[in-house]
């Protein structure tokens, strides 16, 4: 019978330990969004990436275009994941480590 309860602790530490992780990973990764929106939005007013204002050719200077968000490597939609977990964390701070599910705010 202790056996049984022994193992059944190690099985739930265990647990416990990947949930920890995986709370970890997801802290991480809107950290990482966070930073993206950060420095698309700085790259953007420093002229460096294209806008949505900048309209198609724009900012072709010496023959070199702005790159574009599709140059980086992203889609749209990264760009605009990330923009929203760094709003969502402007207004509640510490969001995505308490609630990971809820760091979209709807709009």
């Amino acid at each position: 019978m202790v056996r049984t309860t022994s193992s059944k602790l190690c099985d739930d530490n265990l647990i416990a330990a990947a949930h920890r992780a995986q709370a970890d990973a997801v802290e991480i990764e809107a950290l990482a969004k966070r930073r993206l929106a950060d420095e698309y939005d700085a790259a953007q007013e420093r002229g460096e990436v294209a806008s949505g204002r900048d309209g198609p050719g724009a900012g072709v200077s010496d023959g070199n275009a702005k790159a574009t968000v599709t140059d980086l490597g992203l889609t749209r939609k990264q760009v605009h994941e990330a923009r929203q977990i760094r709003n969502a964390e402007a207004v509640a701070p510490g969001r995505a480590r308490i609630y990971p599910w809820l760091t979209i705010i709807p709009a």
